[in-house]
């Protein structure tokens, strides 16, 4: 799809994934923005996981920018969750209480089967 993300869907949910080992730091921050961005309008009304398995670092510029687009997103009627977060970036969202903001599933699998009502 774009620089950084790439997109599956299954059923009615669409899938984001980092394409590699990344640091959304301020140069990459807004790539994925945009990234971001196209996937929202891709996925109105629908479900949306965004897979975090590769994001090594998150700077405040991307934790805003994540926010930002969760809000865009929900208001144009899609459900976002959040899956795979390592523990190190866990502990960071729990610091600024985006773990509160964001429904947060060990994988991709386990937010499909939310997602689904328990249907794999």
């Amino acid at each position: 799809m774009g620089q950084y993300l790439s997109t599956d869907r299954k059923g009615g949910v669409l899938f984001l994934r980092f394409r590699h080992k990344i640091a959304a730091d301020a140069y990459s921050t807004p790539a994925i923005t945009e990234d971001l961005e196209m996937a929202a309008e891709l996925a109105k009304g629908k479900s949306i996981v965004l897979d975090l398995a590769n994001l090594d670092y998150a700077s405040s510029a991307f934790l805003g920018t994540l926010l930002a687009w969760h809000q865009k997103a929900a208001a144009s009627g899609a459900h976002v969750r959040l899956c795979s977060v390592n523990p190190r970036l866990m502990e960071i969202f729990r610091i600024v209480n985006l773990d509160k903001a964001f429904p947060i599933d060990d994988s991709a699998e386990a937010a499909f089967q939310t997602l689904n009502g328990g249907k794999a």
